[in-house]
């Protein structure tokens, strides 16, 4: 089976019905779009005749282009009237667990989003909405890391500049930083991140930091970046800023992406590494495979995640931990992904707020003595799996077994 039949499954569905091999459709297509979109949403009621003209212009323009829409639609007699009016493929509304493992893999948190593919699967970008609409820069080919970071940034506000050539040539690591001053939580995490980036050089560690500014004008970016002690980019460039969001796929912040001196993705999401690292004794902060749950609670509402509840088992802390990490270790590995991880492992030593908030909305009881294990799966309409027996490694690798197989029970979380 070829990549494209994996990703999408052995047929597609064509406007008029039918049902059609995938691989005859897209084998030999430079650029895939999948289109994540709904009748139902008027945005993206709004954006679809937008496409449909842009990759008919395509079309006869000789691109080699294929879109597939994936539907949201809330039944099969919307989804079909609304696909009648695309002229482009669909993924067939009954796979409806494809769909969902589609939108986790892309981590499409809204509609519509437009994510193009090249002919091996590989990611474009996550925004083809703004990509198609300039269809002479087909097959939009991403630029690399370098060409999106740009040469050089501001050293404070008096126009002293730095060059990406100086940081690359010293062997530093390289935090690219998004946030704003309007952000409640960036005002909370940026006197941390100063913190620590501080003891992290003070240690002789070679360590920068480019602030990529989201706030709203120049004058508020001008004051918040008074009191950092690193480099940005230039208010003025928001095209520089927009592409490097993009790149990284930068959904919220505070996000802190640590890079190293080749401009290689060490940690995709540091933000939390940091923020539990107040000495910077971890630095660069490279992924764990298993977090404390407090440590790094957006993963939970991203990625499926493994979390063992052991407020009052103290003595099985340690076998626990251990087994999650020899579990965490097979899995990454057959992912090959450590660093943009699409799953997540955590503990719970003691108590905490996080700890019985998700007590209460998987509805189980109050500490005890025993582990207790739970499967989340936010991004999918917030479901939960539990787990009844003892916490081993040999369950722990089945329940995932199990979870992959579409084996388990499936709950929803109490709101």
């Amino acid at each position: 089976m070829s990549e494209l039949e994996q990703l999408l499954g052995e047929n597609l569905r064509n406007s008029s019905g039918e049902l059609v091999p995938t691989s005859s459709v897209l084998f030999t297509k430079e650029v895939i779009g999948l289109y994540f979109s709904a009748h139902w949403c008027p945005p993206c009621r709004g954006f679809t005749p937008v496409l449909c003209e842009k990759y008919n212009e395509l079309v006869q323009a000789g691109k080699s282009i294929e879109l597939v829409f994936i539907s949201s639609d809330k039944n099969e007699a919307q989804f079909n009237a609304y696909h009648a009016q695309m002229p482009f493929f669909a993924l067939p509304y009954g796979d409806r667990d494809r769909k969902n493992k589609l939108s986790k893999k892309y981590k499409v948190s809204g509609i519509p989003t437009l994510v193009l593919l090249n002919s091996t699967t590989n990611i474009i970008t996550n925004d083809g909405r703004s990509a198609i609409m300039d269809i002479n820069k087909f097959p939009w080919k991403p630029l690399t890391t370098t060409e999106i970071i740009g040469p050089e940034f501001l050293k404070g506000n008096d126009g002293d500049k730095v060059s990406l050539t100086s940081l690359s040539s010293s062997g530093s690591f390289i935090g690219i930083y998004f946030s704003a001053q309007w952000c409640q939580p960036c005002r909370g995490f940026t006197p941390k991140l100063i913190e620590v980036y501080n003891k992290v050089r003070q240690a002789g560690k070679v360590f920068e930091i480019i602030f990529a500014s989201l706030d709203k004008d120049e004058d508020t970016f001008n004051e918040y970046f008074e009191d950092m002690p690193w480099i940005a980019i230039p208010f003025s460039d928001r095209k520089r800023k927009d592409e490097m969001s993009s790149k990284f796929n930068v959904k919220g912040i505070p996000r802190l992406i640590i890079l190293d001196s080749n401009l290689n993705v060490v940690n995709s999401d540091a933000a939390g590494d940091v923020g539990s690292d107040s000495q910077g004794g971890r630095f660069p902060w490279l992924p764990k495979k298993v977090y404390e749950l407090e440590e790094k609670t957006q993963e939970l509402n991203d990625v499926p995640s493994i979390v063992v509840l052991m407020e009052e088992a103290g003595d099985k802390w340690d076998a626990v931990e251990a087994s999650l990490d020899v579990v965490a270790s097979e899995v990454f590995g057959k992912l090959e992904s450590g660093l943009d991880r699409e799953f997540a492992f955590f503990v719970r030593k003691g108590t905490g707020d996080v700890s019985q908030q998700l007590r209460r909305m998987t509805m189980l009881s109050t500490p005890g003595s025993k582990p207790e294990m739970i499967l989340l799966d936010l991004p999918n309409s917030g479901s939960f799996y539990t787990y009844e027996g003892d916490v081993t490694e040999e369950n722990i690798r089945n329940f995932i077994l199990d979870y992959w197989a579409n084996k388990l029970r499936k709950q929803t979380v109490n709101p």
